[in-house]
């Protein structure tokens, strides 16, 4: 696929039009300024005519009608020959001239150019010096009553001096007016030229406008590349999937949005083919991962029940192992106590041994004395035989003498026998006794030999007391390995529940992918 070429990023749409519009509206905020500043100044100047022109001739008109009102009044004084409607008379006239007073005020306050105030000057001055003292004196004469006099100073001083005056009042009037007039032809001049302004303001507005909208108008076409609605039913039959949708592209376009969307369409079919082949190849694999994680988990809780039981078997072996060692321990002590004891008999068989030899040593002291009996009692027998035969030779006389040595001869006899007897005891004792002790040395040695085998065993049942604390402790950090290792199988269980749960929500997950890939419209590739 072609890539676009690098063009320059033309301003975007939104800021062209509003670029557009914003230039028009200044436009038209330019037109109505200019239209306002033109209103302004005609305003002003019809402002001047009105309120400042219109009003000096006002006043001005004013003061000549009341200076035309008091000649009036004056000469009704000298002609009317009614007293009283002479009176009223010279009242108008009194007023008239209170009038131009105060309007001579306001006239002379509103004055601010060198000509009319030189005009009005010129009107104050004759009113001053002519008009005022001729009406104080025509005042006087009227007052008197010399109607006459007053009539001839009327004529001669009075009419002449408000002649004079109403003549300066005129040409104040006179320049008044051409001003005004001058004021409405410069206004007029000046809304001539504001009509102009705006009808050429408007005019560039028009022109503008039709330019801005033309190139606004192609910009947009070229942008889009076609008309808006193609645009819309490409974007809306994409949005619904259709990727085999036809994308109208005029000739070599390729910075268009059409051109744009075409690419997009394009790429759009190459992604989701690659995400619906993916899609499925991670809904298999993702299959077989919970296929595996079902089976791991399975396995795990057979290694689990296994392991529960081993960790159960070690605890009742803990147990026995620690029953041994305590009745290795127990067996130690007996084994100690029966070596004390048998170290005692010992000793006592010695002492045994030494007695039987002392035995033997009186036995045979004993025989001696038995011997030495048993040849007492022989000569004592010879010797009452002796007697005996002693008394036989001496008759009756010696009767009592052989009654004596016969029982002499008698215990002699029995005294050997008795000797004998007991010689023969002792020597049967002293037999005994050699036997006992020969016994006893053999018991004494066998004694040691006791002695000497429970002391190996006592070494024996140490090293094996030792071996199984040694044992029980090895056995009772196996137990706690086996606990732990129980403990991590059971966690490992749930991590593989917990993968085998994941797996499966993959593998859905996956699947809603792959249907969702689905709901799009590829082209067929042969």
């Amino acid at each position: 696929m072609d890539t676009p070429p690098r063009t320059t990023r033309p301003l975007p749409l939104a800021l062209r039009i509003g670029l557009t519009f914003g230039t028009l509206v200044l436009l038209c905020i330019l037109s109505g300024v200019i239209g306002l500043w033109q209103l302004q100044l005609v305003t002003g100047k019809l402002d001047a005519v009105v309120n400042d022109g219109n009003l000096k001739l006002a006043l001005a008109q004013d003061l000549s009608r009341q200076v035309h009102i008091g000649v009036e009044s004056f000469q009704s004084v000298i002609i009317i020959s009614d007293k009283a409607a002479a009176e009223a008379a010279m009242q108008r006239g009194g007023a008239a001239h209170e009038r131009f007073i105060k309007q001579r005020k306001a006239l002379l306050a509103l004055v601010s150019d060198e000509q009319m105030r030189q005009l009005t000057q010129t009107v104050f001055t004759v009113n001053d010096q002519k008009a005022e003292p001729a009406f104080g004196y025509f005042v006087q004469l009227s007052m008197a009553g010399q109607r006459e006099e007053a009539g001839r100073w009327l004529a001669t001083q009075l009419n002449p001096a408000l002649a004079q005056l109403q003549a300066a009042i005129q040409a104040l009037i006179d320049v008044q007016t051409e001003r005004n007039q001058q004021l409405q032809l410069q206004s007029q001049r000046d809304s001539q030229r504001a009509r102009w302004l705006m009808g050429a303001c408007f005019v560039a507005c028009l022109v503008f406008a039709g330019g801005a909208g033309y190139a606004l108008i192609a910009g947009m076409r070229k942008s889009l590349g076609g008309e808006p609605h193609d645009a819309l039913h490409v974007a809306h039959e994409i949005a619904g999937g259709n990727l085999v949708v036809t994308v109208p592209v005029a000739g070599r376009d390729q910075a268009s949005m059409m051109a744009a969307m075409r690419e997009m369409r394009d790429k759009l079919i190459a992604v989701v083919g690659l995400v619906n082949h993916n899609a499925q190849a991670v809904a298999s694999a993702s299959q077989q991962i919970a296929q595996g994680h079902h089976d791991l988990s399975e396995r795990t809780e057979i290694q689990a029940s296994s392991l529960q039981q081993t960790t159960a078997s070690m605890g009742e072996l803990s147990s026995k192992v620690r029953y041994t060692a305590d009745q290795s321990a127990l067996a130690c002590r007996l084994s100690d106590e029966a070596s004390a004891a048998t170290r005692s008999g010992r000793e006592v068989v010695e002492r045994v041994i030494a007695q039987m030899q002392e035995i033997d040593t009186s036995s045979g002291r004993i025989v001696d004395i038995i011997s030495v009996i048993e040849g007492l009692a022989f000569q004592t027998n010879i010797l009452a035989l002796n007697a005996a035969v002693e008394a036989a030779r001496a008759g009756e006389q010696g009767r009592g003498f052989a009654v004596v040595a016969t029982e002499v001869r008698t215990l002699a006899q029995r005294s050997a026998a008795a000797s004998r007897e007991i010689k023969q005891l002792i020597l049967a004792s002293v037999d005994s006794s050699a036997a006992a002790s020969k016994l006893s040395r053999e018991a004494g040695a066998a004694m040691q030999q006791v002695v000497e085998s429970i002391a190996r065993v006592n070494s024996v049942m140490r090293d094996i007391s030792s071996a199984n604390q040694e044992q029980s402790t090895g056995i009772g950090e196996v137990n706690q390995a086996l606990i732990q290792l129980d403990d991590l199988t059971q966690k490992n269980a749930a991590l593989v529940e917990e993968a085998t749960a994941a797996s499966i929500f993959l593998n859905e997950k996956a699947g809603e992918l792959a249907r969702s890939v689905r709901t799009f419209q590829l082209p067929v590739i042969a």
